[in-house]
């Protein structure tokens, strides 16, 4: 069973490829692509970690 915090981790890798590849395909260079996909990790990271952390359900 997929959670969320495993949908989370895939997100980051996934934004940063999707950059890679926008740059490959267009025009565009890497740095303007991977700053949006670095954003878009940020914004996971500081979701999962800071506004809803894992607890333990005990």
């Amino acid at each position: 069973m997929t959670g969320r915090y495993d949908l989370a981790l895939g997100l980051i890798p996934t934004a940063l490829v999707g950059s890679l590849v926008v740059s490959v395909t267009t025009d565009l260079r890497l740095v303007r692509t991977l700053v949006p996909a670095a954003l878009v990790g940020i914004a996971v990271i500081a979701d999962v970690c800071y506004l809803n952390p894992p607890v333990d359900e005990e």
